[in-house]
């Protein structure tokens, strides 16, 4: 899983800032237009103070590009504590990121109309 999402990584920002040391704009103003300023849904997890109470979801909007580089570094914070949360690994915020913005805001977004 940590290989493929520093491949994952590599890949989101050689895509937006180009190659490492070359660094360009997208070819069409429009896709440049649609991950740097276009807001798409985000779900973020805050997990509540007291253990016996729930955490809070929040909905809001961000741009392509800062979900996936959110996408990105929590996927990495999942991969780091798995082993040490392992079946409760649902009550990190990272797992919690990834798996409501993974399939939808992030997937669609690459998928773009």
């Amino acid at each position: 899983m940590l290989e493929n999402m520093l491949l994952s990584k590599d890949w989101h920002h050689n895509l937006y800032l180009g190659e490492p040391g070359h660094l360009k704009k997208f070819a069409d103003p429009r896709i440049n237009e649609y991950w740097t300023y276009e807001k798409l849904p985000e779900i973020s997890y805050v997990n509540a103070l007291e253990a016996s109470e729930e955490g809070v979801i929040y909905h809001h909007h961000e741009t392509l590009w800062v979900l996936a580089n959110n996408f990105c570094a929590d996927t990495y914070e999942v991969a780091f504590y798995a082993d040490t949360y392992k079946d409760q690994l649902g009550l990190l915020p990272a797992y919690q990121y990834v798996n409501y913005n993974g399939d939808g805001s992030i997937f669609q977004g690459y998928a773009w109309r």
